[in-house]
């Protein structure tokens, strides 16, 4: 019996112009994705045991259209790659850092700064020995207690772990939150409700018409983090 080759995690990512790249997920794809402009969204994860796979599998779900640029090494993947990318993913899945600098959070930080809204980045939530770093929490939206905002590096229980405490989550697509525009997170606020102090929302300096109405700047700490715990 023939053992299945190894694969490797592969992502693929679409820029506003509709042009692609497809990368290495973990540290491996880093230089690739550090070329990329603002604005681009990750559009698949994906598995692949080679270069070639991994474009023909993007060509299948592009409808036979080839990404625009490719930056993948060349010949089958080594067992020895494998095992360094998963090392690496999982060190990285639940890291602090990782997640305070993830692009869901810098998303965020974008929309509290032009929309005037709190956003407090990180945030954990301590629950039974473990932490649980999320890209933030929205104290003024969603419930009284506010939304948690998680990270695709988040521990994939923390949705559980927020609804204990009383928190409002969301399953926010990495495909839509994960580069700020305006018009999406505003109406997505709309959406949560503002559950804050005062009885109405804050409005951006342009009066913003979705609702999210002259600005209250909060003042939120970008990197101590706030730890809750049970």
């Amino acid at each position: 019996m023939s053992e299945h080759p190894p694969t490797l995690v592969h992502e693929l990512w679409e820029k506003r112009d509709g042009s692609t790249l497809v990368c290495l997920a973990g540290p491996a794809g880093d230089a690739a994705r550090a070329s990329l402009p603002v604005g681009i969204r990750l559009a698949w994860v994906f598995d692949a045991s080679s270069r070639s796979e991994a474009i023909a599998d993007c060509e299948t779900r592009m409808d036979g259209v080839t990404p625009t640029a490719c930056e993948l090494p060349e010949g089958p993947y080594t067992a020895a790659w494998a095992d360094q990318q998963r090392l690496a993913l999982a060190a990285a899945q639940g890291n602090r850092d990782t997640i305070a600098g993830s692009a869901a959070a810098q998303a965020w930080r974008d929309a509290a700064d032009d929309l005037g809204i709190r956003f407090e980045s990180p945030f954990a939530l301590e629950y039974r020995g473990t932490t649980y770093w999320c890209a933030g929490w929205l104290p003024d939206f969603g419930n009284p207690k506010g939304t948690i905002i998680v990270s695709r590096h988040s521990l994939d229980d923390v949705f559980d772990v927020a609804d204990e405490y009383g928190f409002y989550t969301s399953g926010l697509s990495p495909y839509y939150y994960e580069s700020y525009d305006r018009k999406r997170f505003s109406e997505t606020l709309n959406d949560w409700g503002w559950f804050g102090e005062g009885g109405d929302p804050p409005r951006t300096p342009n009066d913003h018409p979705t609702g999210i109405q002259d600005s209250v700047l909060a003042s939120f700490d970008h990197t101590a983090g706030n730890v809750l715990r049970w």
